[in-house]
């Protein structure tokens, strides 16, 4: 029953772990891709490239 628990913390952990890494990727891609998305979808008059 030990080793049952303690297998779930790991899993448990992995699983922050993986979500933490997701989390991120999407917070970096948001900043790279953010203002472009905006300029594309809004038509900004002042492109930043």
């Amino acid at each position: 029953m030990q080793e049952l628990l303690k297998s779930k913390e790991v899993i448990v952990s992995l699983i922050a772990a993986f979500a933490a890494v997701i989390a991120a990727i999407v917070a970096a891609t948001a900043t790279i891709i953010g203002p472009f998305l905006a300029t594309v979808i809004f038509h900004d008059h002042s492109p930043t490239f």
